[in-house]
């Protein structure tokens, strides 16, 4: 078993979300990764300018972006989904959703 090493934190010092290398044993006495936290990165993020699914799963540790984004819909937040292709690290194409908020919930 020796393939199955603890996590190391390669990222000490950097924030949470701004690497994809963090992992969650770091997070674990935080809820860094509960969905309310999760909306609120992506909301964060959304403000800045559009974002797709891949950067808010990759970049800002977001599991399932679709499920937080429907979720912050249903709190009023406008936000509409453009399809676009992306290539991946590993030189894949894929299409994903690039999402763009329209109008914050009041």
């Amino acid at each position: 078993m020796s393939d199955l090493r603890e996590p190391t934190n390669e990222n000490a010092g950097v924030e949470p979300g701004e690497s994809c290398a963090t992992t969650t044993k770091q997070h674990s006495n935080h809820s860094w990764n509960s969905t309310t936290a999760q909306c609120a990165r992506v909301l964060n993020r959304l403000r800045d300018g559009p974002s797709t699914t891949y950067e808010l799963s990759r970049k800002h540790d977001i599991y399932y972006p679709p499920a937080r984004l429907m979720q912050l819909r249903k709190r009023g937040h406008e936000i509409v989904t453009v399809w676009e292709q992306v290539i991946t690290e590993a030189g894949v194409k894929h299409r994903v959703g690039k999402y763009v908020l329209i109008k914050e919930a009041a």
